[in-house]
């Protein structure tokens, strides 16, 4: 059995430079003949499926009174005159189709579409939607030239194709389109659909084009039913913020924490209770000085001594307990990762079923299935969300992720989905300790989740543009399509958490005492969470700002820098930029 059925879909798009005939119209007709020479070979061939356009059936030489259908045809000299070369080759390619097909006794079948909206298999986007998208940007002179169009979603074009090729019935041409508008119309449904985007509605040197409408009664008796304009731009826009290489906006922010707490002034006690080492005076009154200078109040813990006499292997210097340690892990962290996930959603106001990334960052939890998919079952999220686990050592902050929290390199693209990182290292550490070292990494440690829920800009880059928060009012939310990026962490090593490196900061860098503000509070009431704590802190400052009636979310600033310090010399930077409240 050889080959059945042949689909021909490509065409020449481009304007050309200088020889029209041989850059576009020769290639469009002769590609399309070479594909049914072919075809005639093949003795097993039941039919050929053609994909036309609606440019070889929109300009007509004079416009009927009832509507378009497979029966119109644009005119060629009209085109030809008007030097609409991409239209022209339409013409000629599916003249030239139907007249070897009838030569040859092939099978064919064209479908006709109309502008195509939709998601795309490739990052950058055909030309169709290229032209449209250009309106979510202000850019409408791209498009004014196009004036009247029809619009089509690209599923309900793959639909067609197949449809036509397994039906026995089909037969000639089938126009495919779902709607109808003006550039004005399309302009101010974009508008008032996604309000938080720079749409124009002007249009300078419009093309007014007759008010012609298409006839699909052929296509539908076939069973298509056409999506609406909602779902073609919904997708479209969707697919562009999975996709995206500009910047990004933090559309909300959820944090949680285990819920066993722990003071600060009474750690030690703790500590040193629960790994058997009370008799070791000396050393736990300095570490309890040292808990005491860490500026920290109260700390979040997984473990509580009910949890530790179950795992009685945790708190000793030299039993094996790793697995102790992974199973806690990966029971708990997927739980504070669903928790954080519900409070940002909630906050922002929309529903997990329009998560589209789950990006998963830590340096344990290492189990199958992995970390990610765990939250995503216990989120119950759509099938056709994109997990990403990244698992990490020794950096506190994005360096680590940049290329998967927001990407998908290695996967046959190279442009970034979101620009902002994640991190989950997560673990628990409380072993016995005969030296002051080992048990100072304990001072700071607490655990916390954070999560946020990106939304990503496609434009140029430009600086100013640059968002990384948004407004806390969840009636203006965003675009439906989010990625959720998961920050969990459990502890960090060496001095890192302690007030010193705040101060040396504060110092060396001669920064007022308020720009500390909000690490000083995230420190003092959560304690030492890492990565989290960037999230609660970029929180915090938000809340503060909104509540103390400042101009920005950036306590009343535009620009800001974060800074991150982790172990050894990893120091980051990324700079913030706030909104108007």
């Amino acid at each position: 059995m050889g080959c059945e059925g042949v689909f021909h879909l490509a065409s020449v798009v481009l304007i050309p430079k200088s020889d029209p005939k041989a850059e576009v119209l020769d290639p469009a007709v002769r590609g399309t003949l070479n594909v049914l020479q072919s075809c005639k070979k093949n003795p097993f061939l039941k039919k050929v499926v053609l994909t036309s356009s609606i440019s070889a059936v929109a300009r007509p030489s004079v416009y009927p009174k009832e509507p378009l259908d497979e029966t119109s045809w644009s005119c060629a000299e009209l085109c030809e005159k008007l030097k609409a070369w991409y239209p022209l080759s339409k013409v000629l390619a599916e003249q030239a189709a139907w007249k070897f097909a009838k030569e040859n006794n092939i099978n064919l079948v064209t479908v006709i579409p109309s502008f195509i909206i939709g998601s795309s298999l490739p990052y950058n986007l055909h030309t169709t939607a290229s032209n449209v998208l250009s309106l979510l940007k202000g850019e409408n002179e791209t498009f004014a030239w196009h004036g009247r169009m029809g619009y089509v979603h690209i599923d309900d074009v793959a639909s067609c194709h197949i449809k036509v090729y397994e039906d026995d019935t089909a037969e000639g041409r089938y126009l495919c389109t779902s709607t109808v508008l003006e550039g004005p119309e399309l302009a101010a449904f974009l508008a008032k659909r996604y309000p938080w985007l720079p749409i124009s509605l002007s249009f300078n040197d419009y093309v007014q084009k007759h008010p012609f409408e298409y006839n699909t009664s052929k296509v539908q008796k076939l069973g298509i039913k056409f999506k609406g304009i909602e779902e073609m731009f919904d997708d479209c826009t969707i697919h562009k913020a999975q996709r995206a290489e500009g910047t990004a906006i933090i559309m909300s922010i959820g944090t949680v924490n285990p819920p066993n707490v722990v003071a600060q002034n009474g750690y030690a006690d703790f500590y040193f209770r629960v790994t058997n080492n009370e008799d070791k005076i000396d050393l736990k009154n300095k570490f309890d000085l040292i808990c005491r200078k860490t500026m920290i109040k109260k700390k979040y813990l997984y473990h509580n001594e009910e949890l530790l006499k179950k795992y009685p292997n945790i708190c000793s210097f030299d039993a094996p307990s790793l697995n102790d340690r992974r199973d806690i892990c990966i029971r708990e962290v997927p739980k504070l990762g669903k928790q954080a996930t519900l409070k940002a959603l909630e906050e922002w106001g929309r529903d997990k079923s329009l998560i589209t990334h789950l990006i998963m960052c830590t340096s344990s939890c290492v189990d199958m299935p992995s970390t990610d998919v765990q939250i995503a079952k216990l989120l119950d999220l759509r099938p056709d969300v994109k997990f990403y686990m990244v698992y990490m050592q020794g950096r506190p902050w994005g360096k680590p992720t940049k290329p998967q929290a927001g990407a998908t390199q290695g996967r046959g693209e190279t442009k970034p989905r979101s620009s902002f990182p994640c991190l989950l290292p997560s673990s628990t550490n409380h072993r016995q300790s005969t030296r002051l070292k080992r048990a100072e990494e304990q001072s700071a440690a607490a655990v916390g989740a954070a999560v946020v829920t990106p939304f990503a800009l496609t434009h140029d880059g430009a600086a100013q543009k640059h968002m990384i928060e948004r407004r806390a009012k969840a009636q203006q939310a965003f675009l439906p399509a989010i990625a959720i990026i998961i920050v969990v962490v459990v502890w960090l090593r060496e001095e890192s958490g302690r007030r010193a490196i705040l101060d040396q900061l504060k110092r060396k860098l001669n920064l007022q005492p308020e720009k500390f503000r909000a690490a000083r509070h995230v420190l003092w009431e959560y304690g030492n969470m890492v990565s989290s704590c960037v999230l609660c802190i970029l929180d915090v400052m938000r809340r503060r700002s909104l509540a103390e009636g400042l101009a920005t979310t950036g306590e009343g600033l535009a620009w800001g820098v974060l800074l991150g310090f982790g172990p050894g010399v990893t120091v980051e930077t990324v700079m913030l930029h706030s909104i108007p409240i």
